[in-house]
């Protein structure tokens, strides 16, 4: 079950005096990695060069060297084995023998933080027990007609639960543990994290607590159905709560009036937390911290 960084994106600036050009600039040498030229489709300008090293995407545009992909691959080979935080510490430190640049100069400009947990059933028996997250409704995502999981799609961030070992088993053929279920929180832009990082600070155990302070925040602003108890509900509270959980329902009460709409919502809210004594979110929150602090910890 893997920790934290995934999907990263993260750049340095380098200089040509860094470069080292080979064979009429059909290749170059930055520290010990030999990148080739990717030309345009029609010319023949050379557009970037590039490498892959582990399934970790070394690219030289202008006076950028960016590095992409999954640090958790890099390190291990695949992303649901452990991935502890001497692990990322390693891998980062291998990053820097290979392109002979300080891991204080790469500024991160997207990453994904994940965790796998150990749930008691299946990561799709849980799917349908989520509702919205921010009022937002979930994309399904599915591998051919398979549903294995949700995601939630914001403006600089996105969301998502899914089940691991299904996703495993349809896109890689991959057997792993039984229900494993993974949360990730995508951050497309560097202004959605709560502060600004570089690859060093991923060595830094304050700086992992802090993101994942962040993480499970909004881990827990999904709202779930589930273990309802109407007991002390009225008629229309119960008529507002199963109508509001058809996005179809939002959205035609958004085109009658779009102020009455957002008042509808809050009670929805309201009512939710209402009827939900105990909000399932809640024990898969301990489990996550849990993992966290046996990763950042080994």
């Amino acid at each position: 079950m893997s920790i934290m960084i995934d999907n990263l994106r993260s750049a340095a600036k380098i200089s040509d005096s860094d470069l080292q050009y080979v064979d009429n600039k059909e290749f170059v040498k930055l520290g010990k990695l030999m990148l080739v030229a990717i030309r345009c489709r029609k010319g023949f300008d050379i557009l970037k060069y590039e490498c892959v090293i582990d399934n970790l995407l070394f690219t030289i545009r202008n006076d950028q060297l960016i590095i992409s992909n999954s640090l958790h691959k890099f390190a291990l080979g695949n992303n649901y084995s452990d991935f502890t935080l001497s692990d990322l510490v390693i891998a980062i430190q291998e990053i820097e023998e290979l392109t002979g640049i300080q891991a204080s100069l790469f500024d991160i400009k997207k990453l994904e933080f994940g965790l796998n947990i150990l749930a008691k059933r299946p990561g799709t028996h849980y799917l349908s027990s989520f509702a919205d997250f921010k009022t937002k409704e979930y994309d399904k995502m599915k591998f051919l007609a398979f549903w294995y999981g949700i995601k939630y799609r914001l403006s600089e961030y996105n969301l998502k639960i899914y089940d691991k070992t299904e996703h495993q088993k349809l896109a890689e053929r991959i057997k792993i543990k039984p229900n494993i279920l993974r949360f990730e929180l995508q951050f497309n832009k560097p202004r959605a994290m709560p502060e600004t990082l570089t690859l060093e600070d991923l060595k830094k155990e304050q700086k992992l607590e802090r993101l994942f302070e962040h993480f499970i925040k909004q881990i827990k602003l999904v709202n779930c159905r589930g273990d309802e108890d109407f007991s002390e509900t009225k008629s229309k509270e119960r008529a507002l709560y199963f109508a509001g959980m058809n996005n179809e329902f939002w959205k035609y009460e958004k085109s009658l009036n779009i102020n009455t709409a957002k008042s509808k919502r809050k009670k929805y809210k309201t009512i939710q937390f209402k009827v939900s004594p105990r909000n399932i979110m809640t024990d898969f929150t301990e489990l996550l911290t849990n993992k966290f602090n046996f990763l950042v910890n080994n």
